[in-house]
């Protein structure tokens, strides 16, 4: 069973022994729409596909079971067709997958475990299930990934799973009890992606979390005042989660520096600003990597500083009686991502699928510092759009990719000779974005139309010379245009199984002396392919070739004798008569065009006709 989720394009592929390619014709294909899992629900209709051992089936195709059924022919005899297994049109479900993570605090990484009900694709001809599974942990809601993906891959045995368990221990840059989502995408066999996301849960009690910890604030963030109204505890439960929400990884130049200790009250603080994770074994005045230095009395430390002039990496440091350390670091950075490039998957400018658009980006980038963070991306996420405008969303607004670099929209309804744009967001762990977009593709899901094809301008049914001259007109194409004329030559009106298919120009002529035979009956074949691939083709009329004179017959030089007929005549040496001359043949024939007329002429010497030019007289086979 073969599975698919277009619902406008339907290809096919096959293939045969080698030994047994050279004496194809051509091949006659034709699809079934299975009614009851048995019987054809319309009568099936062959098409010739010449020798291509591929087909692209077009139309509007809904959620049901196809067939295919192939005939290799040769000349006019074709083989009973070979049928393919069952091809399922596949509308995934709309439910969603129930998925969720728990996060317990291990010596060196979080141990996370996370659980996901079993999800069909399809049910309503075959039930299938997904091939397999991946989730990872993000920061919101499917948008900044904390972690790589993880795996997850199908077995036989998931057939009879409700319920499926996988498990990690991970490292991610945020504090544990920040609040992180769980996001599981499911790999449908048609090619199609199921996701779901949820809050993770943390099982640790937030009381027993380290308090030997510096957080990184930003004094502009209005949570700061519910901040420091905890300082003067050291358990905060469940407000342990503002605090972890709120620290800052990130920040522009103009920030206003804070630093917290949980449970510091009434003892001398001393702070540094670093720009590495250090502290200065000498007066920061005197330490190039010492930016600022304070002191307090509590576990709350305002810079007081306007802005910093640099971007980078920093650090704030403090040193009591009882405890010195630094925080985990924060990123100043007031450059925006930078742009790559943005394409969509198509055959020069075409596309021929017109329920799906492959969107593909590279080059997008940001400050790599972000990576020594442990965040696995510098770029935060990429959004995707797609609309018959550069920087259009009417087809698909803006949605969310995570860090993908490609992604295959479904379920579109593209309408033919319409231009359509992709366009990419890349967003940095401060929200600021860049946009690219791609080039314009047009949707072309039909060949040229056919013109006719003529063989020595389709004067006569035989040809003298194997040297053919051949020409055609009237093949168009308003959507890509024809960018390409192929010619060829056929012992049916079905394949060009003589002279194969080659490139050629407008007008072309064909010389094979060593392919055609005289006296057989050949077609010619101009095969016209448009900008987006597809193609189609024009026969001429049969023709002939007869390159040989007909075989030479004998004449004789005759008398009629009195009251007899021309049966009775004689072929004669001498004559008296020096008025008229009677002459008879017999034996011209021709294999391969028949003879189509006489002419007799008659001369002094064997072969002119010096003394009587040749006179046309039909097929007569006499003359006086």
């Amino acid at each position: 069973m073969e599975l698919q989720s277009s619902t406008s394009l339907l290809p096919v592929y096959w293939s045969i022994g080698e030994n047994y390619k050279q004496y194809v014709s051509h091949y006659e294909v034709g699809l079934c729409k299975m009614s009851n899992n048995t019987t054809c629900e319309n009568r099936l209709l062959y098409e010739s596909v010449g020798t291509n051992r591929y087909n692209y089936f077009h139309g509007n195709f809904t959620e049901s079971i196809y067939q295919v059924f192939v005939k290799t022919c040769f000349g006019l005899k074709c083989l009973k067709p070979s049928i393919s297994s069952d091809i399922v049109v596949e509308t995934v479900t709309s439910k969603k997958i129930k998925v969720q993570a728990s996060l317990q605090l291990e010596d060196n990484c979080i141990n996370t475990t996370v659980k996901w009900q079993k999800s069909t694709c399809t049910v309503l001809y075959k039930e299938t299930i997904p091939a397999g599974y991946r989730w990872s942990l993000f920061k919101d809601r499917g948008n900044t990934m904390l972690t790589d993906w993880k795996v997850y891959l199908g077995k036989e045995s998931d057939e009879n799973k409700g319920l499926f368990t996988d498990s990690d221990c991970l490292d991610i840059p945020v504090y544990l009890h920040h609040q992180t989502y769980v996001c599981l995408e499911a790999f449908c066999p048609s090619e199609d992606i199921k996701r779901a996301c949820s809050k993770s849960t943390v099982i640790d009690d937030p009381n027993i979390y380290d308090k030997n910890i510096i957080y990184d604030l930003n004094l502009n963030n209005p949570v700061i005042k519910r901040i420091l109204e905890l300082q003067h505890s050291s358990n905060i439960g469940k407000y342990l989660k503002v605090l972890h929400d709120n620290e800052m990884d990130f920040a522009e130049q103009n920030v206003k520096i804070s630093g917290f200790l949980l449970g510091v009250v009434e003892v001398s603080v001393k702070w540094f600003l670093m720009k590495y994770q250090v502290i200065p074994s000498i007066d920061c005045s005197l330490d190039l990597s010492c930016l600022f230095s304070t002191d307090t009395t509590n576990g709350f430390v305002n810079f007081d500083n306007p802005y910093l002039k640099e971007n980078g990496l920093f650090y704030i440091c403090a040193v009591t009686d009882s405890f010195e350390g630094c925080s985990d670091g924060f990123l100043v950075d007031d450059d925006i991502p930078k742009g790559g490039k943005v394409s969509i998957l198509s055959r020069n400018g075409y596309v021929i699928e017109g329920s799906s658009i492959n969107i593909q980006w590279s080059g997008f980038s940001g400050n790599s510092k972000v990576i020594d963070m442990g965040y696995p991306n510098a770029v935060a996420s990429f959004q995707y759009a797609i609309g018959t405008s550069i920087g259009g969303t009417d087809v698909v607004p803006f949605t969310t990719a995570g860090l993908a670099d490609f992604v295959l929209v479904t379920d579109l309804r593209l309408q033919p000779g319409q231009i359509y744009y992709a366009t990419i967001r890349a967003y940095d762990h401060l929200n600021r974005s860049v946009e690219r977009h791609s080039e314009g593709v047009i949707y072309d899901n039909t060949p040229p139309s056919t013109g006719t094809t003529q063989v020595e301008r389709g004067i006569s049914y035989f040809v003298k010379t194997h040297h053919i001259s051949v020409q055609w007109f009237g093949f168009e194409d308003n959507e890509s245009g024809i960018i390409q004329f192929e010619i060829g030559i056929g012992s049916t009106n079905n394949s060009a199984d003589i002279v194969p298919f080659h490139k050629t120009n407008m007008f072309a002529e064909i010389n094979e002396d060593s392919r055609l035979i005289d006296g057989h009956q050949y077609y010619a074949f101009v095969k016209a392919i448009n900008g987006a691939g597809l193609s189609s083709f024009s026969v001429s009329t049969p023709f002939v070739i007869d390159s040989t004179a007909p075989v030479i017959g004998h004449v004789m030089d005759i008398s009629f004798p009195d009251n007899q007929g021309e049966t009775d005549a004689k072929d004669i040496d001498y004559q008296r008569n020096t008025t008229s001359i009677s002459c008879k043949w017999r034996g011209f024939h021709d294999p391969h065009s028949q003879i189509d007329r006489y002419y007799v002429g008659l001369g002094f010497t064997a072969g002119y006709d010096d003394m009587e030019t040749l006179t046309h007289v039909g097929l007569r086979n006499s003359k006086n």
